[in-house]
């Protein structure tokens, strides 16, 4: 009997001691920009969206990541989303340390929840914003399982109305209550700002067919495509890539294949692309400041 007790004192230990381990357990980055670990965004979002927020981080000096995961109890059993993004906003110290000013869009799909997490830099008033913008922007479209133009049409609006914003030193803003109001009136007299980047972007590979992925079979009328892209030449810092999508239909014979240059790696994403050994962001924090949504 004693024995026992004793075989079961040890086992108990050291399940104590494993379940604080997996409970800490959380995604790692491997972009500094967009990690799409539950496959929501199409290629060519994925190129917009690094390219706008590399031209934030190099040119305005904002560090602001998206994240989507397939479900929060993958990392430790979580189930609270604002919980969530702070931890993982911690952990990869989002923005600059002296300014506490990064932002992250965490979103999870079997959840169906997001959120906007703002650093512990940026006052109570962005939090609202933080709000209207998931309110008015965002959750609609994710109704009708819009993730492309709506991923990007929130970050557009995170960079245009609290990162610009904040980063000039507008430390209380108008909130934007009319999203057809004060929100376009910014977003519009900052896309002139960001025009370059954007343009680069959006004129670059030739991707009018990856949209079938979500919608329905141009030839059956079915949804469920699956879509699959595979690098077929990995971008340097002095050449670009070449990457293939194939979209194919489980329910009939319909089958794409489209080819897309990728542009060439930046001396900053060749050496910060991977968070496996420290770091690579600012050091920033949050205190659990933003707002959060449901579809």
């Amino acid at each position: 009997m004693t024995r026992f007790l004793d075989a079961l004192v040890v086992a108990l230990g050291l399940l104590a001691v494993s379940l604080p381990s997996q409970a800490q357990t959380l995604p790692e980055y491997e972009n500094l920009y967009v990690n799409d670990y539950a496959d929501m965004l199409s290629p060519e979002i994925q190129e917009t969206l690094r390219r706008k927020l590399n031209y934030l981080r190099e040119d305005i000096g904002t560090e602001m990541s998206i994240l989507t995961v397939t479900d929060m109890a993958s990392y430790g059993d979580r189930t609270d989303i604002a919980d969530f993004a702070t931890t993982v906003f911690n952990k990869w110290g989002i923005g600059k340390a002296e300014r506490n000013d990064g932002l992250l869009l965490v979103i999870s799909k079997n959840d169906r929840t997001f959120r906007i997490e703002v650093g512990s830099g940026y006052p109570p008033i962005y939090d609202d914003i933080s709000e209207d913008i998931i309110q008015f922007y965002i959750t609609p479209a994710f109704k009708d399982g819009d993730f492309d133009d709506r991923v990007l049409d929130g970050a557009d609006k995170m960079i245009s109305l609290i990162a610009l914003p904040f980063n000039g030193g507008e430390l209380s803003p108008e909130r934007p209550k009319n999203p057809n109001g004060i929100a376009d009136l910014i977003f519009w007299g900052m896309a002139i700002f960001f025009g370059g980047s954007v343009v680069a972007a959006v004129l670059g590979p030739k991707l009018s067919g990856f949209k079938f992925a979500r919608k329905p079979c141009p030839q059956c009328g079915q949804k469920g495509m699956v879509r699959k892209t595979t690098t077929l030449q990995s971008a340097t810092t002095s050449d670009t890539g070449l990457r293939e999508t194939n979209i194919t239909c489980p329910n009939c014979s319909y089958f794409n294949v489209t080819q897309f240059i990728t542009p060439r790696v930046s001396d900053t994403d060749d050496n910060n692309s991977s968070g496996s050994g420290g770091s690579s962001f600012g050091g920033g924090s949050s205190s659990g400041g933003g707002a959060s949504g449901k579809w």
